[in-house]
């Protein structure tokens, strides 16, 4: 090996050739390493350092001791290469390192010690010790420090240990990191919300306080309130037989009964007093993350069923649309009253429309003052206006005509355009316009012949009263 070693040139020349001789004989090499470098005559209070290994041409040892391997032959062993230091001691005796500071030889204080008992049966322990009365424990990554022990006054705060702070209240106090997805700053890995529950074995679950101490509180058994008084703008959880207050209706799963200034509830959310108000004029009540309530921000308008009213546009006044994609391309002429699934579902200029019925004026675009009421009651409609259909499937054919009735199953009109014809019956058609049909073709029609047990013989039978001159 080589080693580099501070001395004074002051050194008497006997010196000088002793330790040539005892580098040539243990092959070990001695040499004066100042600030500038080479024998300069400096005085013994200049840096000095002992070099162990090869430091030529580079520059001189940069530590007190400075071990370097860079420059040497390798060792045959390669898990050898860099092996530079090692310590070898007595299992029945004390084996340490200490960490001495002071200002001068006489006033030196341990600080820190590594050390190996040398006791039987535990020196196959190792011990770090901040040894002074008053010294603590810093453990840094970047200059950060990460964790801390404190020594503190005993017993009150003796071996406080900081996870992320350098002055811990409590045995262990963690500091997390409030921007961290993971604010809580602690994590149980094989216990989540998907294991498997346990009986609680005594009376009481573990619970935090206003500062964040977890503390044994009351519970676990059943009927316990956790309130402390009058519940006042708070949240409330039913859970396990007991009450708890101040809590997040979402801070379980799955959920059990919650309450909102209600210590009793009775529903997965029951509110006991105030309102509940959804701000934002795209806000509203949802079902798996699909809106079922809601009024696009005109307080005028209602829209309920997932797709209702989804391309309405806010500043159209007075619908309301209540069906799963009832009124869906959002008409904007107002005052629409759709109630069904997929009513009114193409209408976009409509307005003062009246749709009752699956898929009733399901093809209406531009019409108004049209009542339809029944299951695809007018589902052909699309520039027809004043027209009343009542009845599953009445005003079949009508497209743009106006003015036009049609009462019955069925009823309809045998062309697409005609206005002021009425078709009543079941299944009964008006084939022109300003006409009026009374039945379909294999029906008699009666007049003053009600509750008579052989009805209508006729198409057309009219009962009128003895000695009348009128029909």
């Amino acid at each position: 090996m080589k080693t580099k070693f501070i001395t004074s040139l002051r050194m008497k020349g006997s010196l000088i050739i002793l330790f040539v001789i005892l580098s040539l004989a243990t092959q070990a090499q001695w040499a004066n390493y100042t600030a500038g470098g080479g024998f300069s005559g400096e005085t013994g209070s200049l840096w000095r350092a002992v070099g162990v290994g090869d430091f030529s041409p580079g520059p001189p040892p940069a530590a007190r001791l400075h071990v370097s391997n860079l420059l040497l032959q390798q060792p045959l062993l390669p898990a050898l290469n860099g092996f530079l230091f090692r310590t070898d001691g007595f299992s029945n005796v004390l084996n340490r390192w200490s960490l001495f500071t002071g200002t001068t030889n006489s006033l030196l204080l341990e600080r820190f010690r590594l050390y190996v008992p040398g006791v039987a049966g535990t020196n196959d322990n190792v011990f770090l010790n901040a040894t002074q009365p008053t010294g603590s424990m810093n453990f840094q990554t970047n200059s950060l420090t990460r964790m801390f022990i404190q020594n503190g006054i005993f017993p009150l705060t003796a071996g406080y240990v900081g996870i992320g702070n350098t002055n811990p209240q409590n045995t262990l106090e963690i500091t997390s990191n409030t921007l961290s997805p993971r604010p809580a700053g602690l994590r149980f890995t094989n216990l989540t919300s998907t294991s498997a529950t346990v009986f609680n074995p005594g009376p009481g679950v573990l619970s935090v306080d206003i500062f964040g101490d977890v503390i044994y509180v009351p519970g676990g058994g059943g009927g316990t309130s956790l309130c402390g008084g009058v519940i006042v703008d708070n949240v409330v959880k039913f859970t396990g037989g007991n009450t708890l207050c101040n809590t997040n209706i979402t801070d379980l799963a799955p959920l059990s009964l919650n309450g909102i200034n209600n210590t009793i509830p009775n529903d997965a959310l029951d509110v006991a007093k105030g309102n509940v108000d959804v701000n934002g004029i795209n806000d509203g009540y949802e079902i798996n993350d699909q809106k079922v309530l809601w009024h696009m921000g005109q307080i005028m308008s209602l829209y309920g069923g997932v797709g209702a009213g989804t391309l309405a546009i806010p500043i159209t006044p007075h619908n309301t649309y209540i069906g799963y994609n009832a009124g869906f391309s959002g008409s904007n002429g107002g005052k629409n009253t759709y109630i069904g699934s997929e009513t009114g579902f193409q209408d976009v200029n409509g307005g003062e429309n009246v749709f009752i019925g699956w898929r009733s004026g399901f093809n209406s675009l531009s019409s108004v003052h049209n009542t339809f009421v029944g299951n695809v009651s007018g589902f052909n409609n699309t520039f027809g206006s004043n027209n009343t259909f009542i009845g599953i499937g009445s005003g079949n054919g009508n497209v743009t005509g106006f003015d036009n009735i049609s009462l019955g199953i069925g009823s309809g009109f045998s062309a697409p355009g005609l206005n002021n014809a009425t078709a009543i019956g079941a299944n009964a058609t008006a084939t022109q316009s300003n006409n009026l049909i009374l039945a379909n073709n294999t029906q008699n029609v009666g007049i003053g012949l009600s509750a008579i047990p052989i009805g209508p013989q006729n198409k057309l039978e009219i009962n009128t009263t003895a000695g009348s001159p009128h029909f």
